[in-house]
């Protein structure tokens, strides 16, 4: 009817993959392992948000059962949540279901896709679209090389404006958890005391306001763990997080990046430009900082003119900075940033490196820094569509060719079902058949392989995040 529909589904087994059945709409959708089909579990709605409530209580146990014991295949829960036009279920609930949804399946390490929408159907022409905050409706996916994941991701929906992240954590899982938490609720609740719009504040303010944000959901996590690294858990010193946070609303767009996740703009071309160039074109948000790029080792061999390792390459495309890390911003990774965190050396007693790891001299930190670029646009008729991932997505296709696929799925006419929900999980799938051609494998011979260091040898975790403008 008028209502939208959610799926919340929980994988609660190592390593799986999600797929999606294109079944007509209001159907409930199956979560396939392999090719055996899951029947779904329906929660009606009791009033006001139950239907939720059971979920979340569900999937937390399920969270639990996955914790204790990692390496057991049991099924999945599915519930479908849906809100018809004269619900008391609330947008609030409906944007924390999304949320919800979002962050339970990246805890457990499948591929949980939330592609769900936003604001009621029958005000908005359908039910996939939204249009709340600038933002249409937004299509989600992660799929896990490590074990535990280590990305992370947040949508955060206003009818001002959507505030967007993807996190890829390194060293565990820690920070970017933490960032997830803090970063774009700290960002959001800023922009909330500006008056109107993006684009009725000055500029060099919106970019303070990211910046500051960033910094400080730092400052938070060295105030966090500092009393542990005393303690003798060194660990906490060498995890990090990149984090790419994009902010839209009916005007601009605003991308802030510290690390090397991505966000390219797909932009409509004009007729003519499209019979040469294709549909789309690639509009870069967003700059790697990660230490094979030229302008970032052009920065850190001025920061420490006097350290000829500053930046230490084993090729053109594996550099790293003190010869520890390839990006060259993140939050978290303290022991490149104070000396507080610079653990001592064997000699002096830390053969196993548990009290931290340590950089011999020269150490003239910081090397790495929390502070994003910052980069403002005005929206254009044209734009259509921004995809937010980690590094892992761009590890095996370049900003035009996810572009073309993303637009090539959007523009899909269909009058049973409509494509975008599922684009990011097709885009992962995508980059899993592309690293498992590297390695001479099928896809399912690579989704065969544990999660952890074997499969973290042949591709990386992979996060998608695709925000639909239009």
């Amino acid at each position: 009817g008028g209502g939208g529909v959610m799926l919340v589904v929980w994988p609660v087994f190592r390593g799986g993959y999600l797929l999606r059945k294109p079944l007509g709409r209001g159907l409930c959708r199956s979560a396939l392992r392999g090719a055996v089909a899951v029947p779904c579990k329906v929660a009606t709605r009791a009033g006001g948000g139950a239907a939720l409530h059971v979920a979340a209580a569900a999937a937390a146990a399920a969270a639990r059962s996955h914790t204790s014991s990692a390496a057991t295949s049991t099924t999945f829960g599915v519930f479908l949540l849906s809100r018809s036009s004269s619900s008391s279920f609330s947008s609030s609930s409906w944007v924390g279901a999304r949320l919800f949804l979002a962050a339970v399946g990246v805890a457990l390490g499948g591929v949980v896709s939330a592609a769900e929408t936003e604001g009621d159907a029958d005000q908005n022409g359908g039910d996939v679209a939204g249009g709340d905050g600038g933002l249409w409706s937004y299509s989600s996916a992660a799929y896990n090389a490590n074990l535990p994941i280590e990305d992370r991701l947040a949508v955060q929906s206003s009818s001002k404006r959507t505030v967007a992240a993807v996190f890829d954590g390194h060293g565990g899982w820690q920070v970017a958890d933490f960032a997830q938490q803090r970063l774009v609720r700290a960002i959001s609740g800023r922009l909330d005391k500006l008056p109107g719009n993006l684009g009725d504040s000055p500029r060099n303010q919106i970019e303070q306001i990211l910046k500051k944000s960033f910094e400080d959901t730092d400052a938070e996590w060295i105030e966090l763990v500092r009393e542990a690294f005393q303690h003798g858990f060194g660990h906490v010193s060498r995890v990090g997080a990149c984090a790419l946070v994009v902010v839209a609303d009916e005007g601009h767009v605003v991308c802030a990046n510290a690390g090397d996740c991505r966000a390219v703009l797909g932009k409509a071309n004009a007729p003519a430009a499209a019979l040469r160039h294709g549909p789309f074109e690639a509009v870069p948000l967003s700059s790697d900082h990660n230490a094979r790029e030229a302008a970032e080792q052009l920065r850190l061999r001025q920061e420490h003119p006097d350290e000829a390792n500053v930046v230490v390459c084993k090729n053109s495309s594996a550099c790293y900075v003190k010869g520890r890390l390839q990006p060259t911003r993140a939050l978290g990774d303290l022991y490149l940033k104070l000396h507080e965190f610079n653990g001592p050396s064997r000699e002096a007693g830390n053969v196993d490196g548990s009290a931290g790891p340590h950089v011999p001299p020269p150490y003239t930190p910081p090397y790495i820094t929390a502070t994003p670029e910052v980069l403002l646009r005005s929206r254009d008729p044209r734009d259509s569509f921004i995809i937010l991932a980690t590094d892992g997505l761009w590890d095996f296709m370049e900003s035009q060719e996810v572009v073309d696929f993303v637009g090539a799925v959007a523009s899909t006419k269909s009058s049973l079902v409509d494509p975008r929900p599922g684009v990011a999980e097709a885009l992962i799938r995508e980059a899993l058949r592309r690293a498992g051609a590297e390695n001479s494998m099928s896809i399912d011979e690579l989704k065969r392989i544990p999660p952890g260091r074997r499969r973290r040898s042949r591709h990386d975790d992979i996060t998608v995040l695709v925000m639909f403008l239009n």
